[in-house]
């Protein structure tokens, strides 16, 4: 949890793990006073709900973020056209051009995003070959 941001929702989502495991219809299905983390401190406050993180927590190991989509001024690898920033031809389609990990299995958003590059291919293609 080296950056802020990582710090900041990963503790705002441990505590509303804390939250849904308390409210029906699951907390009847949990054991009562059992513990789901290692830490007696309590996750309302926010302050206590970061060191937490930052004790407990490794990773999510989802492969996103690594080569953000995002200007290069602000940290970015790839544009919009998946582009590698300062490059002519080399594109990164995969998972890691993500800023943020989507919710649920990231596999639906790969696919997605390989579909729209492949068309911006094909259509920077057909400009090419009809200017030629």
């Amino acid at each position: 949890m080296s950056h802020p941001f990582d710090l900041e929702i990963n503790a705002r989502l441990l505590q509303w793990t804390e939250v849904l495991t308390s409210t029906e219809p699951l907390a009847s299905l949990l054991k009562k006073g059992g513990r789901r983390i290692h830490s007696d401190q309590p996750l309302s406050d926010l302050d206590n709900a970061r060191e937490v993180v930052k004790d407990t927590i490794l990773s999510h190991f989802h492969v996103t973020g690594s080569c953000a989509m995002m200007p290069k001024e602000l940290g970015g690898v790839v544009n919009d056209h998946l582009l590698v920033h300062g490059t002519k031809n080399l594109r990164i389609v995969d998972a890691s051009i993500m800023p943020l990990i989507p919710r649920g299995n990231i596999m639906t958003s790969v696919y997605a995003v390989a579909k729209k590059v492949a068309n911006i291919i094909k259509d920077g293609r057909r400009s090419y070959v009809s200017k030629n």
